[in-house]
């Protein structure tokens, strides 16, 4: 396309032209009709001209606010995948802040049972990120009374080799330590308890060796379904908002350290590779002489002799 500084000294020096044409009808006080279509051309060659530049300035500011949009993009995106990741992670576990939602929740028994026979069950209803698999056993030795004085016991902590397809009631037809290596893994945790003889009772002194199982149930087919706590939402919503802020002030730090890319420079060439042809001045200016050439142009139209079609010169009143 031409170069659009001489195409606007064009179109502003035609618009002075037309304007002394106009001045040149009222100082004669005479229409002649070649001179009205000598005006009605140029009018139409002026708004068409004015139509192309204002046809590229929406083409100029389309492309150029697409650009400043890819360059604000390509400044805020790692941001906006940190804030996402954190807020889809969360929601993962069930979890999503600022949305408060119903929750299902199953029914899960924790079991507490010893050598003994001593049986205790809890139930509860659990959303699934509470799901709780861990089988604790534990395994306690006989006190035995050391020479300072003391009485001391071992605590050793397994986990089951396999549970899954045994009855925990079936757990106690087991419980012999000479079969602990066949239905235990090696003990992953050992302890020693220390303790004073004033603070047990007889009974706990003679009591043999014996084993302890803390071990959950879930029944999924038994469920409630319960609205989110107002309360926990807006908890797990500052989680969210603590967590995204920490992680993109981190990657705000990293860009910043090792970064070439300059927003604000993008931006500034930009907008100078895209500036606005700015024509309102000419508009205005060509929108007033318009007015006047329709004046002229009517009073042309509606004076003109009608026995005379090729020239009739008509006294302005």
């Amino acid at each position: 396309m031409e170069d659009y500084y001489s195409f606007i000294q064009q179109l502003n020096s035609d618009i002075n032209k037309l304007d002394q044409k106009i001045d040149n009808v009222g100082y004669d006080n005479i229409i002649n009709h070649s001179t009205v279509k000598e005006m009605e051309e140029s009018v139409n060659d002026i708004d068409r001209r004015i139509r192309i530049i204002d046809k590229e300035n929406a083409k100029r500011f389309c492309i150029k606010n697409i650009k400043l949009f890819g360059k604000l993009l390509h400044r805020v995106y790692p941001y906006v995948v940190v804030a996402g990741l954190v807020f889809g992670g969360q929601s993962l576990i069930g979890d999503v802040p600022f949305i408060q939602q119903d929750q299902i929740k199953f029914a899960q028994t924790q079991v507490v049972l010893d050598s003994d026979a001593n049986l205790e069950k809890t139930k509860d209803y659990i959303i699934a990120a509470q799901k709780n698999e861990d089988y604790a056993v534990t395994y306690y030795t006989k006190w035995e009374l050391k020479q300072d004085g003391y009485y001391y016991r071992t605590i050793k902590k397994y986990k089951l080799k396999y549970y899954k397809n045994r009855m925990y009631n079936n757990l106690l037809d087991e419980n012999n330590k000479n079969k602990m290596s066949d239905i235990y893994d090696e003990p992953y945790s050992i302890d020693y308890e220390k303790k004073d003889p004033s603070e047990l009772t007889q009974d706990e002194i003679e009591k043999e060796e014996y084993i302890r199982y803390v071990f959950h149930l879930q029944d999924e087919e038994d469920i409630i379904i319960e609205a989110q706590d107002m309360s926990y939402n807006l908890i797990l919503s500052g989680v969210y908002l603590f967590g995204a802020a920490t992680f993109i002030t981190i990657m705000y730090f990293m860009r910043k350290h090792y970064s070439r890319f300059d927003y604000y420079k993008a931006i500034d060439i930009v907008k100078h590779s895209y500036p606005e042809i700015d024509i309102e001045k000419l508009k205005k200016l060509f929108k007033a002489k318009k007015i006047k050439y329709e004046v002229i142009k009517k009073q042309q139209a509606t004076l003109t002799d009608p026995i005379d079609n090729k020239r009739s010169i008509i006294r302005a009143k």
